[in-house]
């Protein structure tokens, strides 16, 4: 990962170390700190002072159906397709939705913003941190829980 691709709050993983060819990563933890070349993360507050990761040894969150179904309730289902859609603006003019689509075995993450009458911005994510920043740039304050 680059630094201007994480936010302080973002739920990340880092490699420790690579066994047989395939690499271990820690548990999800929290950036709370970011530099040109590092990154501190946190994985539980109460735990002490945060850990240093150089930025390329970052991954992300893979999201998945139990993290959404876990911080979104209000999903609207349906037998291929989940959506959560809000408005952030008093004028309705500018809403915001959250998509699950399931199409050939795979899950499709998708994050639209309408601004009425015409116009939508669609952004396909499939990881936790992404999901976070799509909620930001929707003015939504949520707290993500893994």
């Amino acid at each position: 990962m680059k630094a201007n691709e994480l936010s302080v709050g973002d739920w990340v993983c880092a490699k420790m170390m690579v066994l047989d060819g395939e690499e271990r990563l820690t548990p999800p933890m929290r950036v709370v700190a970011i530099g040109e070349t590092w990154v501190h993360l946190l994985s539980d507050p109460e735990a002490g002072d945060p850990d240093e990761y150089d930025i390329e040894d970052i991954r992300p969150v893979p999201l998945t159906a139990d993290i959404m179904f876990e911080n979104f309730i209000e999903w609207q289902t349906r037998t291929d397709r989940y959506e959560f859609a809000w408005s952030c603006s008093e004028e309705k003019s500018l809403t915001h939705e959250i998509s699950i689509i399931r199409r050939d075995a795979h899950w499709h993450w998708t994050f639209r913003e309408y601004v009425w009458p015409a116009m939508a911005v669609t952004q396909l994510f499939n990881s936790v941190h992404e999901l976070q920043h799509a909620l930001r740039r929707a003015g939504i304050e949520k707290e993500i829980t893994l």
